[in-house]
């Protein structure tokens, strides 16, 4: 009974190892968000991106920190109790992201762009209040044409 039991706690291991090791990142880096997370379709200009909202402070706190990439046309947005000049810092980040605070008419007011994880504990802030934050893979905004002033739709 106790071999059998620890053979079948091995092959599960092995099982788990095999599926980890040919699972691929991006699924993996979606897998680890937050369960508190629900997603929403943005648009900016042309482009549609799936944008994860946490929905707990905790989770907006940890924002991508942690994990390894964020995939194309996807993005994390962070939806203020009020508008506000908040603060964005690369804490615990692994890749480099462009950031885009949008007012409360939805336009977009301030974008850092291609902000590396070196940059911690530097703070990025908007230039006037903002309602929301948007976090997207670097480069984003230069590839999209996405400029100060455009509008967006959540």
């Amino acid at each position: 009974m106790k071999k059998t039991f620890a053979f079948g706690i091995i092959c599960a291991a092995a099982l788990l190892g095999v599926v980890l090791y040919f699972f691929p990142k991006d699924m993996m880096t979606s897998i680890s968000a937050s369960p508190t997370t629900t997603t929403k379709q943005i648009q900016i200009g042309s482009t549609t991106i799936v944008a994860e909202v946490d929905t707990t402070e905790a989770a907006r706190e940890r924002g991508l920190s942690g994990r390894t990439s964020l995939a194309q046309g996807s993005g994390m947005l962070f939806v203020l109790d009020t508008p506000s000049i908040q603060g964005v810092w690369m804490k615990d980040m692994e890749f480099s992201i462009d950031i885009i605070w949008i007012d409360e008419n939805k336009k977009i007011i301030t974008i850092a762009r291609d902000v590396a994880p070196v940059t911690y504990p530097q703070v990025f802030y908007p230039t006037e209040l903002a309602k929301y934050i948007l976090e997207v893979p670097a480069g984003f905004a230069a590839t999209h044409g996405v400029v100060e002033e455009s509008s967006i739709v959540l």
